[in-house]
């Protein structure tokens, strides 16, 4: 006949003997498990708050701009570069203030907000390649060739906007009557152009116009 009664004196004796062996070793656990995932909660929510203040002061941004409030726009901005630099809205942020500023004529200005969305330390790439070409755009209408040249071509073609970029790369070199290479680089846009691109029609006319420049140049030769 079993007895019962000394079978679980034993089993509860066993339990004693792990937890005075182990029993500390899993309440350190516990409370690690516990304050890591109470950490990450606390984190995660903390992210969350931080973008959404960064969308809203976006909006308001926003809506400086609209407005022609250019004095309220560089204030935001600047809350923006200040606090929420980490996120897109700083960068995205920084591209419609520069626009605005072109369009008034302060390209300084412009340049400055371009210069700072591609060298601030966690710019966000696509928006860093954006600013890259809109400054490309900027220097060569100032006539400054070399430099506009120098940032297009640092700019990583298998990220996107590779037919933004040869085509600018065009535009640079046809200023620079350097009518071969324009044409090439032309080429180049138009074979990575995806279909439907609206701007087609613009970049096949710009590359066939050079094209007859460049041949009528090479006959006369």
């Amino acid at each position: 006949m079993v007895d019962y009664a000394a079978t679980e004196e034993e089993q509860i004796e066993a339990i004693k003997l792990w937890w005075k062996t182990y029993g500390l070793v899993v309440l350190w656990g516990v409370i690690f498990i516990s304050a890591v995932y109470l950490g990450w909660q606390y984190w995660s929510q903390h992210q969350q708050r931080y973008r959404e203040q960064a969308s809203q002061q976006f909006m308001v941004l926003l809506q400086a701009i609209e407005a022609g409030n250019t004095s309220d726009s560089e204030s935001h901005l600047k809350v923006l570069k200040e606090r929420y630099r980490r996120t897109v809205y700083s960068d995205m942020a920084s591209l419609l203030v520069a626009r605005s500023a072109v369009e008034i004529k302060d390209y300084e200005a412009a340049k400055a907000h371009l210069e700072w969305i591609i060298h601030h330390q966690g710019g966000h790439y696509p928006y860093v390649q954006l600013a890259q070409i809109r400054l490309a755009r900027l220097l060569m209408e100032e006539n400054a060739f070399e430099a506009a040249l120098n940032i297009i071509d640092t700019i990583d073609h298998s990220k996107g906007y590779e037919t933004m970029i040869d085509e600018i790369k065009g535009d640079i070199l046809n200023h620079q009557e350097k009518t071969e290479a324009a044409v090439s680089a032309y080429e180049s846009a138009i074979e990575r152009a995806p279909d439907g691109l609206a701007q087609r029609p613009w970049l096949n006319m710009k590359f066939e116009d050079l094209k007859k420049i460049d041949g009528s140049t090479a006959d006369e030769q």
